[in-house]
């Protein structure tokens, strides 16, 4: 199956991650989330919270017709010369020297862009949510090639906010990889 399958039900008025089919989880554990609320989830992403943006997305997937389908995209720069999809905290041994080898070696180009193309769609008979996430990956070499890309992606970088990049975990690294794009 290429999308991860998550199933999002709704208790008391919150929603809880119940139970899920994940095989790319991009640094999280779906063993230690499952169970939690969204507020549980989204605390370690910084703002997301504190500017009301979890309770937004909330009642936004709370008042989700079954007739629709909505989609969002999430984006991160992950490290992986093969194109690895499950870099999930399980699998963490197997790819955790990957960043800070390329970093050493400054390869920027092999540094991956992930996105993730994330589908909410309410179920009719039960209401539940279902969040289906299919993930892509392009190294930056790719990127390279493609006019306009590499100027967009590096202003999207660069204009970051340094909290944002930091949870994303470039922060370290950002003023090479936006160089890197622009050379």
């Amino acid at each position: 199956m290429p999308d991860d399958l998550l199933l999002v039900t709704e208790r008391d008025g919150r929603l809880y991650f119940d139970a899920g089919a994940v095989t790319f989880a991009a640094a999280w554990s779906v063993s230690f989330d499952v169970g939690m609320d969204m507020y549980e989830i989204h605390a370690p992403v910084p703002r997301l919270t504190r500017e009301g943006i979890t309770a937004r997305a909330e009642q936004f997937l709370l008042r989700l017709p079954a007739d629709k389908v909505y989609r969002r995209v999430n984006w991160t720069l992950s490290a992986s010369g093969s194109r690895k999809l499950d870099v999930s905290l399980e699998e963490l041994p197997s790819w955790a020297d990957d960043i800070p080898q390329l970093i050493r070696e400054e390869r920027w180009g092999d540094l991956q862009l992930r996105i993730e193309v994330e589908h909410f769609i309410r179920l009719p008979m039960t209401g539940t949510v279902t969040f289906n996430i299919r993930t892509h990956m392009a190294s930056l070499a790719d990127i390279k090639q493609v006019p306009g890309w590499p100027e967009q992606l590096a202003a999207v970088i660069e204009e970051l906010p340094e909290d944002l990049a930091s949870y994303k975990g470039f922060l370290g690294h950002r003023d090479p990889v936006v160089a890197y794009l622009r050379a």
